[in-house]
């Protein structure tokens, strides 16, 4: 079982108290349900996601364009990007924990991630920092030769400067 924190002034949030109370339910949703993983881009269908808050596929389709229109959460084929999720959400750079996130990362497929951190240009800071900082990286290269992108996460002792990273 996971847990999510919520700070007690969420409910008085410049942002959340503008939201009626269909899109209040969906926003916290989206950053609290059983799917959300370290790094905060995950896959759920909306069919899920719209049973479970009540909604209509209609009004989950106008509450995803409203808070895409706010950066505040993206939407591709099924998969949810939370913007400045790893703002907000600091985890010890404990073994298991990094173990933890690099797995969650890598296994989202390239296309999303793709479409995420390279189409869109969503910044993305990881969230374990000190002992084993973690970095994303773009390899382009395959075994042939031939450019194509792969996005990784990978652990790296050293200091790592986030305008070095090339994407």
């Amino acid at each position: 079982m996971k847990y999510r924190q919520i700070a007690t002034n969420f409910w008085e949030d410049g942002y959340v108290v503008d939201l009626n109370n269909l899109e209040k339910t969906a926003f916290i949703f989206l950053f609290t349900n059983h799917k959300v993983n370290m790094v905060g881009i995950y896959e759920l269908p909306d069919k899920i996601i719209s049973s479970t808050i009540g909604a209509t596929l209609e009004d989950l389709c106008k509450i995803k364009k409203k808070f895409e229109n706010d950066r505040k959460y993206f939407f591709y084929n099924g998969w949810i990007f939370i913007n400045n999720f790893s703002e907000h959400n600091k985890y010890s750079p404990a073994p298991n924990v990094v173990k933890t996130f690099l797995k969650d990362f890598n296994s989202i497929p390239q296309e999303i991630l793709k479409y995420f951190l390279i189409d869109l240009k969503l910044s993305f800071i990881p969230s374990i920092q000190k002992e084993n900082t973690v970095i994303i990286r773009v390899m382009v290269m395959d075994k042939e030769g031939t450019p194509y992108l792969r996005i990784e996460a990978k652990t790296t002792n050293e200091d790592i400067n986030p305008d070095d990273i090339p994407f």
